[in-house]
């Protein structure tokens, strides 16, 4: 775990401010993190009611919580994902993001500790999950936000999964 956080320093843009967006597909996690991001004094500002309008045409679940953090309730898959990160990213009642079980952990550890920090590494993960995370480095990209995803199910791998975000640079 030490090790991902010195990766994040390194790899994520600085956040400009404390408030956060939570994303998850089950609840549970975004509990957990609402509550470590509260106990470090960090904010969970409300969303928008013209975000939660936005949304709600992305196809989701009609019953996603409508809060941060916003559980989706398993709906989307990773096109919806990548849909939900670039239209909260562009609000900025935000200064980062935190992505619970952006794909699937499962196959992330599948050969990347040979491969390096390039373009390449995406191809490692499922087709879905590599485009996702193209789409999150270009949404880190045009915001300048850092937004940090983590695999589902939790399990160790080879690797960081910072390294799957790309390198940031302004």
């Amino acid at each position: 775990e030490a090790v991902d956080v010195a990766l994040s320093l390194g790899n994520l843009p600085l956040p400009k401010g404390p408030r956060v967006a939570i994303m998850t597909p089950a609840g549970g996690l975004g509990v957990l993190g609402a509550d470590d991001i509260c106990r470090s004094g960090l904010v969970l500002p409300e969303l928008p009611r013209q975000l939660i309008e936005e949304i709600d045409q992305l196809g989701l679940s009609p019953h996603w919580s409508r809060n941060n953090p916003m559980d989706f309730i398993g709906s989307g898959g990773s096109t919806v994902t990548a849909a939900v990160v670039e239209t909260v990213a562009k609000y900025d009642c935000f200064d980062s993001m935190i992505v619970f079980g952006a794909i699937d952990g499962s196959q992330v550890d599948r050969g990347i500790g040979q491969a390096g920090l390039t373009d390449s590494v995406y191809e490692e993960l499922s087709p879905k999950d590599g485009e996702l995370m193209r789409g999150i480095s270009r949404v880190m990209e045009m915001t300048g936000k850092p937004i940090l995803s983590t695999p589902m199910p939790f399990k160790p791998i080879e690797r960081s999964l910072f390294d799957f975000g790309g390198k940031y640079s302004p």
